[in-house]
C-alpha cells in the first residue's frame, strides 16, 4: 500500500486533485492500494505556488523470494533495464547547465525532436512489472535501483566483497539528455556514473546461462556486464565507456 502527504504554501483544490489523481493512476497501475494521506498548508515555509509531495509504500514478500547477493558469482550476468530519463537523480545539475530560455529547444542529436523541457520532465518508469517478467525466467541474485550515487554505488551495495560489476557502455545507449549534461559540465568518468544514471534505470544480476533469457523477457533490456573476481584494492564497479562489447 502507499501513503501520501503534500504540503504547499496555499492549499488549491484543483492542482491538488491533479497531483493526488496522479498519485492514484500510478498506484492502480502498479497493483498497490492507496489508503490515504495527508496535507499541509504552511505559508512560512513555502510560496504560494510551490508544493512539496512525499511518500511511502509497503509491501510483503515471502522471505525465499528476497534475493540474495551472497550467491552472485564470478561470470553472472548484469542484465540492464532502460532508463528515460533523469529519473531520480542530476536535476541541481541540470538546473546549473540548462537555462529556463533552453527549456523549449530541442536537444541536439535527438531524432524525435524532444526538448529540454520534455527531456527533463520525462516520467520515471515502474520497473515493477519488467523485474516480475525476468524472475519467471531466471535466477535473480541481485538487483539495484539506480539513484543517486548512479552505477558506482548502487551496483556495489548489491556485490559481495570479493566480486566486482564489470560494465561496457557499447552495451546500451546513453539518453542525449545526459550527453548533452556531460559535455556542458565537462564531467569526468566518475563525475557522470555518480550522479546520472547515464541510461540505465535498474539492474539484475543472473546467472550467465539465463542472461538471454532474461533479456528477451522485458523490450528494451540489454546484457550490459559481468561479474568478476574482484582484489581488495579494487573498486566494486568499473565501467569501461568507450570500450568495444566483445562478450
Amino acid at each position: 500500500f502507499f501513503l501520501d502527504y503534500l504540503a504547499a504554501g496555499k492549499l488549491d483544490p484543483d492542482v491538488a486533485a491533479e497531483i493526488v489523481g496522479g498519485v492514484q493512476r500510478a498506484c492502480a497501475a502498479n497493483e498497490c492500494a492507496l489508503l490515504g494521506g495527508e496535507t499541509a498548508e504552511m505559508p512560512g515555509l513555502y510560496a504560494p505556488e510551490h508544493f512539496d509531495l512525499a511518500g511511502t509504500i509497503v509491501g510483503i514478500v515471502d522471505a525465499a523470494a528476497v534475493p540474495d547477493s551472497s550467491r552472485v558469482v564470478p561470470g553472472d550476468a548484469i542484465v540492464g533495464l532502460p532508463a528515460v530519463g533523469l529519473h531520480t537523480n542530476g536535476y541541481s545539475l541540470a538546473r546549473a547547465l540548462i537555462g529556463e530560455a533552453e527549456w523549449n529547444q530541442r536537444l541536439p542529436d535527438d531524432a524525435d525532436g524532444t526538448t529540454y523541457l520534455d527531456a527533463l520532465l520525462a516520467e520515471h518508469p515502474s520497473y515493477e512489472r519488467d523485474v516480475r517478467a525476468i524472475q519467471g525466467v531466471a535466477d535473480v541474485k541481485a538487483m539495484a535501483h539506480i539513484t543517486g550515487g548512479g552505477l558506482l554505488d548502487n551496483v556495489a551495495r548489491t556485490l559481495p566483497q570479493d566480486c566486482k560489476g564489470v560494465f561496457e557502455q557499447a552495451r546500451w545507449q546513453v539518453p542525449p539528455i545526459m550527453a548533452e549534461l556531460v559535455s556542458r559540465g565537462d564531467l569526468n568518468h566518475e563525475e557522470r556514473y555518480r550522479t546520472l544514471n547515464m541510461g540505465i534505470g535498474f539492474t539484475l544480476v543472473v546467472p550467465l546461462a539465463a542472461a538471454e533469457k532474461a533479456r528477451n523477457a522485458v523490450a528494451g533490456a540489454a546484457i550490459v556486464g559481468w561479474i568478476e573476481n574482484r582484489k581488495p584494492d579494487e573498486p566494486a564497479v568499473v565501467i569501461h565507456p568507450l570500450r568495444t562489447a566483445t562478450r
